[in-house]
């Protein structure tokens, strides 16, 4: 149930930015009738109404009309992974990682993959790499976290988990302070948008608290089994 609405949490995340993206490169793109586009944009409402199938038809369909359409790919690899095909999601965030290497979404999402993949070794050496140049993500910590649950290290675990909420909780408050902000200005559709960011990344540090609490309650019971 957790890990459910964490998974929630994290494509509520995902959605407006996708469509921000797509809108941002509508006007770059080499067709006139902007067909990929609408055919991504009814993928991407598939995709948050959970109809893998229809959503996946729809991203391969945009990539057919243009095969240089990343977002699409992007959106496919996504779908790959939610419909819990890790090893050909993968294999897809590999590709775009490799192609468009300042592409960060692709980099994190390749290395949440290879630790569900049990690539334990290429996952850690990818995330001290990101973590050199992307220290104040909350997801690299995050995904740390992942690392050391899925290794049994459960203090690497607890501390980055801890670092991820610091940082949530950084965000949250940035995200009320511009709310009100927005709202002192006279514009309340702005603020409304900057209420909801705060509200999405305060479900987030409430699903890192949740299991902040049953970690330190598996790490008391081991230490309990373990003592003499």
């Amino acid at each position: 149930m957790k890990a459910a609405k964490a998974l929630c949490a994290l494509k509520a995340t995902l959605l407006p930015a996708m469509l921000l993206a797509c809108l941002s490169c509508t006007n770059s793109r080499q067709h006139s009738d902007g067909s990929a586009e609408k055919v991504y944009i009814a993928a991407i409402n598939a995709y948050g109404s959970e109809d893998y199938p229809k959503a996946l038809e729809l991203a391969q369909r945009a990539l057919k009309i243009d095969k240089k359409f990343y977002q699409a790919l992007f959106l496919k690899a996504k779908i790959l992974f939610f419909d819990n095909k890790i090893e050909e999601a993968l294999r897809v965030f590999s590709r775009l990682a490799a192609s468009m290497p300042a592409f960060t979404e692709a980099r994190l999402w390749q290395i949440r993959c290879q630790i569900l993949c049990q690539n334990y070794d290429l996952a850690e050496k990818a995330l001290e790499k990101e973590l050199s140049v992307n220290h104040s993500d909350w997801r690299v910590y995050s995904l740390y976290a992942l690392l050391g649950e899925k290794t049994g290290n459960y203090e690497q675990r607890l501390v980055m988990n801890r670092r991820a909420e610091t940082i949530l909780a950084d965000s949250a408050k940035l995200y009320l302070d511009l709310a009100l902000s927005w709202e002192l200005m006279g514009l309340s559709a702005r603020s409304e948008e900057y209420m909801k960011k705060a509200s999405c990344i305060g479900e987030l540090s409430a699903t890192m608290a949740e299991l902040e609490k049953s970690l330190k309650q598996t790490v008391a019971e081991m230490r309990k089994a373990a003592a003499p």
